[in-house]
């Protein structure tokens, strides 16, 4: 090993063996060292009696001299000295292709690390305020809230309409928090059946349930020092809500299938379409929980309660769009402004987005014009949807209408009121609950009777019952 004397050691150009070789760009090798003057021996190394062979070698980086490789070796004849000087020169050349590895690895490193730099500065531009657009003295007050509430680490509980961009909201509260170099993670807690969200959710360990062939990180591991986006969560099965409560009271929660306890510091951001404190009422959603998820609320306005905002809002969704599909529309036209004025935006800013998109993918035109517009012909706010029970009753009072008929009707009433995305197990849900609610009332709410009748494990419907709050609701109406 060097010392660290040895290490300082510089050649200047042009200074003996080394600093030749790297001045002049040429391999120099010396027969016997103890008889060339050149050689000045820095290291201070005592010369061995046997005659010893030095080679120098520069070290390039295409055409640069960047430094020089040099070994000793002993003199055993011409054939031995030719061989060490090949071998010198090899070395050299690996030298010198590492080294020029390495130049680009660090080079890409820095790119990476300065591309990284550039999108976290892109990505709080896209979510400081900027890319959710309005003047109006509602927006005003909601970007008050949003900058008030990203400065802490209390949850948040997102209120509004379908479409309203709560999820944006979500992500701003984020990219402005003290968490913004940390994960955000987001799950629809409607779109994931209740019996695999607990997995999604908390992870689970190999052999925890039929499905689980290996151990699995759940969204709140993942998580772990940022933020966690849970969407539609008044749609959280009532027995998961329970195990959510224990994450936001205690910081901690078990996988499935597993007693080991892990401890996270996470974030939560909660949102929701639904009136939640009703579903408190209706014993659908824990009250506890509630509360706790309801530390900042912040209500996220429709469109149709802030059209003031419509020509700004148009404008920044016309230039994302176009940016997206590479058309050339600049703008609106106050007439085609107006007919949107008189939509009222069941489906909120995102159904301005895809009527606004439909309109410039099918127009040539710089500036959108009224006739551009393609407006449903559907302007009623959407009511909450109602019980299947209704439903069918409605249909099954028309005397002329068959069974199957009905049975059509309902389907496809009820796969109107969901979201693409979560029609197939919300209407599922739906029917299956119904089902079981009217074989249980026929026996008499015995569950052996119903589970036989049903020809399912007494344990499913028994786990089914209360998924769905099925006594509950009977003795409420009852």
């Amino acid at each position: 090993d060097l010392t660290e004397e040895a290490k300082n050691i510089r050649y200047r150009k042009g200074e003996g063996v080394t600093g030749s070789v790297f001045e002049k760009n040429k391999f120099l090798a010396i027969q016997d060292i103890s008889k060339d003057k050149k050689f000045l021996n820095k290291l201070g190394r005592e010369i061995p009696k046997e005659k010893l062979s030095f080679f120098a070698v520069p070290l390039r980086l295409d055409d640069e001299v960047i430094g020089v490789f040099s070994m000793e070796a002993p003199y055993k004849g011409q054939s031995a000295y030719e061989d060490h000087s090949f071998l010198a020169q090899l070395l050299a050349s690996m030298f010198s292709q590492a080294i020029r590895i390495q130049r680009m690895l660090d080079k890409q490193s820095q790119e990476i690390r300065f591309e990284n730099l550039s999108l976290k500065r892109q990505l709080q531009e896209r979510y400081s305020f900027g890319n959710i657009v309005g003047t109006s003295p509602k927006m005003e007050d909601l970007f008050a809230k949003i900058k008030m509430a990203a400065d802490t680490s209390s949850s948040v509980l997102l209120i509004g309409e379908s479409g309203t961009g709560k999820e944006l909201i979500a992500t701003a509260l984020h990219q402005n928090s003290i968490r913004k170099e940390k994960p955000l993670v987001k799950i629809n807690c409607a779109a994931i059946p209740s019996e695999l969200l607990e997995s999604e959710l908390f992870g689970h360990t190999k052999g925890a349930f039929t499905d689980a062939t290996e151990d699995r990180k759940g969204k709140f591991l993942l998580a772990h020092g940022g933020t966690i986006f849970l969407d539609e969560i008044g749609e959280m099965d009532y027995r998961l809500q329970s195990k959510l409560l224990r994450v936001l009271q205690e910081k901690e929660f078990s996988p499935l299938g597993s007693n080991k306890v892990y401890r996270v510091d996470v974030r939560i951001i909660a949102a929701t379409n639904a009136d939640l404190e009703r579903l408190v009422k209706q014993k659908r959603f824990r009250a506890d929980l509630y509360y706790r998820l309801n530390v900042v609320r912040i209500e996220v306005p429709p469109l149709r309660e802030r059209k003031e905002d419509l020509p700004i809002l148009a404008q920044h969704l016309i230039g994302k769009i176009t940016k997206v599909n590479g058309k050339k529309t600049r703008g609106i036209l106050p007439d085609a402004l107006k007919k949107l004025e008189s939509y009222d935006f069941p489906g909120n800013v995102r159904e301005l987005e895809n009527i606004l998109e439909r309109a410039i993918v099918l127009s040539d035109k710089l500036y959108l014009e009224a006739d551009d517009i393609d407006l449903p012909e559907r302007t009623e706010i959407p009511s909450e949807p109602k019980p299947v029970k209704e439903k069918v009753e409605s249909v099954t009072n028309m005397e002329d209408i068959s069974l199957d008929k009905a049975i059509t009707y309902v389907i496809k009433e009820l796969l109107a009121q969901y979201e693409p995305g979560e029609k197939y197990w919300k209407t599922l849900a739906r029917l299956e609950k119904e089902i079981i609610t009217q074989v249980l009332k026929r026996n008499t709410l015995k569950q052996l009777g119903t589970a036989k009748e049903l020809g399912v494990n007494r344990l499913t419907l028994r786990k089914k019952i209360e998924e769905y709050h099925i006594m509950e609701e009977i003795m409420r109406i009852d």
